[in-house]
């Protein structure tokens, strides 16, 4: 699995606008600024401000505030394991809340401890929608919703190539979206996230969400293991692949609740511990092309997703894994989730994770 989780975090740089300053802080405050907050409230719109390897805690370095600035914060090596911010259990990382658009950007950066109410580590919300890229958000909680990132009223980030591990909330333990948000999330691994409602995602109140390209794994709930929709919201999965998630009561994989609903598209719900691949309840809709439900405890296609088996090339067959118990969830060759395979007759790759074994 550790192998797995660095291929998911392995970034790139972001190139610096032209004329645009670097500002080096170090953990123990002997660079260009004593602190985070300080580079970031000196800092000018397109500045980057780098954050040397080491941890960094305490005031100035946590609760940070772009304030409506278009500017990034990354770690000085893009190794989001070089520069951590650790919370220490009594605050969050960041908090966006001055209509920050996708040039607010927080890049290659380990945050931790965070426990923010809501939003553990961060917290998007009154219209801003920032970007977060490769970054590992590691043991952060909420005793509300959001243990890692929430976002509410109005909010929409981007939030692309990041690790969810261990992250844990009241709803949402992962990432939970509210009131009107519309986040963008993808190619992020979530892993052993928890939750009452949504062990990994919870949309809710009439957001809305784009998962894409997305790999759930061991997260687990009371109800909707993986990702929970619920309160008239609205959720998309493109390409996404779930995996031995587990819900205590209903859907192993996906929940929708009262008047929640989920489209999913080329996405492979496998091996579910309780509830069933998908459950729809109180109002609750799925509606499934070209996905792949096997394996899963309680059933794959029954309750009110099971006349949608065999309809729009939906399957029920061993995603054939190259090794699941190691976490390699790339397929082999032969694999009805693979292009061209006898069973698989939708177009394009099913799940999230290609190719990448032999027979």
């Amino acid at each position: 699995m550790k192998r797995w989780i660095a291929m998911a975090v392995a970034g790139w740089l972001l190139p610096a606008a032209a004329g645009a300053a670097t500002h080096l802080v170090r953990p123990d405050g002997s660079g260009d600024f004593p602190a985070i907050q300080a580079a970031i409230d000196a800092a000018a719109p397109g500045d980057s401000v780098l954050l040397a390897p080491g941890v960094f805690r305490g005031p100035g370095n946590v609760d940070l505030d772009f304030g409506g600035k278009a500017l990034t914060v990354c770690s000085q090596s893009g190794d989001p394991r070089d520069s951590i911010i650790d919370c220490e259990g009594a605050a969050r990382g960041f908090n966006f809340a001055s209509g920050e658009g996708r040039g607010a950007v927080v890049a290659d950066l380990t945050l931790t401890q965070g426990a923010g109410e809501p939003g553990g580590a961060v917290r998007c919300w009154r219209g801003s929608g920032p970007t977060l890229r490769n970054c590992i958000f590691a043991s952060n909680a909420s005793p509300l919703f959001g243990g890692a990132v929430c976002c509410v009223l109005d909010a929409s980030p981007l939030i692309v190539g990041c690790t969810f591990v261990r992250n844990r909330a009241g709803a949402g333990g992962a990432i939970a979206c509210w009131t009107d948000s519309r986040p963008e999330i993808r190619d992020c691994l979530f892993l052993e996230n928890s939750a009452a409602s949504g062990g990994a995602v919870e949309c809710a109140d009439e957001a809305s969400l784009e998962l894409v390209g997305c790999t759930f794994r061991e997260n687990q709930a009371r109800r909707g293991g993986a990702v929970m929709v619920r309160e008239r919201a609205r959720a998309r999965l493109a390409a996404c692949t779930l995996c031995e998630n587990l819900a205590e009561e209903n859907g192993g994989g996906v929940g929708c609740e009262t008047g929640g609903a989920a489209l999913l598209e080329r996405t492979l719900i496998a091996f579910g511990r309780g509830g069933g691949a998908i459950h729809c309840g109180e109002g609750g809709t799925a509606t499934l092309a070209v996905c792949n439900l096997f394996g899963n405890e309680g059933g794959d296609w029954r309750g009110a997703i099971a006349p949608q088996y065999i309809q729009r090339h939906n399957l029920r067959a061993d995603p054939r894994f190259c090794d699941r118990p190691a976490g390699d969830l790339r397929l082999h060759p032969d694999s009805p989730c693979a292009p061209g395979t006898p069973l698989h007759r939708g177009g394009g790759l099913i799940g999230a994770w290609p190719v990448g074994c032999e027979p």
